[in-house]
């Protein structure tokens, strides 16, 4: 038996959503003010790719700018690897703006019952708006979400654009969000979420609190919605970069070394370009321990990456 969504039970929550749920609010009449000036979405290099499926929709993969936004993007992932991001679902989408998850998810109690709770929040990050190029809010980005008046404050908040929102780039309190990635793959399915659209496939509902903007499966009505029909989320790792430490050798070659991950193929990387483009000059298995490799070339300058899939 499919379990009710009812007000009553979203509202048993909200004491503690209140106080753990950013949202990203629309600019009122005369718009969201100036924006900085914003550089485009790098086409390289390549980052950390995640596949983020949505149900009833389909899945998104997204590429992270790791190298620009490094904080913001060891956030996100951290997230995902610790479990944070357990069973939480897309709860906001507002048409032509932005759709918004990673506050809220499902808790299943060993009775059976379901009940919406805030995703735990982990330390807040440093704001990385201005940390390398400013990347500019736009179609298909995806951008960490933190509470008005404190842009120090993201924690587990995101949200990707449904349209070009280049004003959430000013770098002021209420706004400076700062873009950690974008949609490489399915970009067409973010017009299924986008409400009020010909292409949406959603029905919005409110249902009070920070459930008044909520998409769920079309047909599903607040009289009748069940928790099956929200869009939960679920996040597959396909490739991450990792950090490589360098050491210089007497001979001029190189000794790198990395964190290894167990289960995947590792692979170091070079290139004679931050931008690329990357050539493997290694690949293993990754133990879990530190690995080191040697890189016997001299003379030239050379960019380390280190990946696993």
């Amino acid at each position: 038996m499919k379990t009710r969504l009812l007000p009553l039970i979203a509202a048993l929550v909200w004491a503690q959503v209140q106080f753990a749920s950013a949202q990203v609010n629309p600019p009122g009449d005369g718009g969201g003010g100036g924006g900085t000036p914003s550089g485009p979405i790098p086409t390289a290099p390549r980052g950390s790719q995640i596949d983020l499926v949505i149900q009833h929709i389909g899945t998104l993969r997204l590429e992270l700018f790791d190298q620009d936004k490094p904080v913001t993007t060891r956030n996100f992932i951290n997230y995902i690897f610790n479990g944070g991001y357990s069973n939480s679902f897309i709860h906001r989408s507002l048409t032509n703006f932005v759709v918004q998850g990673g506050s809220l998810q499902l808790i299943t109690f060993s009775g059976g019952s379901q009940a919406i709770a805030p995703v735990p929040e982990e330390a807040a990050v440093t704001n990385e708006l201005t940390v390398s190029r400013v990347l500019s809010n736009l179609r298909g980005t995806i951008a960490l979400a933190h509470y008005d008046g404190e842009t120090n404050n993201g924690t587990c908040h995101w949200f990707i654009n449904l349209a070009d929102n280049a004003w959430l780039d000013a770098a002021d309190t209420n706004h400076a969000y700062t873009v950690f990635g974008r949609v490489v793959s399915g970009l067409e399915l973010l017009d299924k979420m986008n409400p009020g659209t010909n292409a949406s496939t959603v029905t919005m509902l409110d249902m009070g609190g920070y459930l008044t903007e909520l998409p769920v499966r079309q047909g599903a009505t607040a009289a009748n919605v069940t928790y099956n029909d929200l869009l939960t989320t679920t996040y597959r790792i396909v490739q991450l970069e990792m950090g490589v430490r360098i050491a210089p050798q007497p001979d001029g070659s190189r000794n790198l070394s990395w964190q290894s991950v167990s289960n995947f193929v590792n692979t170091v990387e070079y290139a004679t370009s931050i931008l690329g483009p990357w050539q493997t000059l290694h690949t293993t298995n990754g133990n879990g321990a530190t690995q080191t490799v040697n890189d016997a070339a001299t003379g030239a300058q050379r960019f380390y990456r280190a990946t696993y899939h």
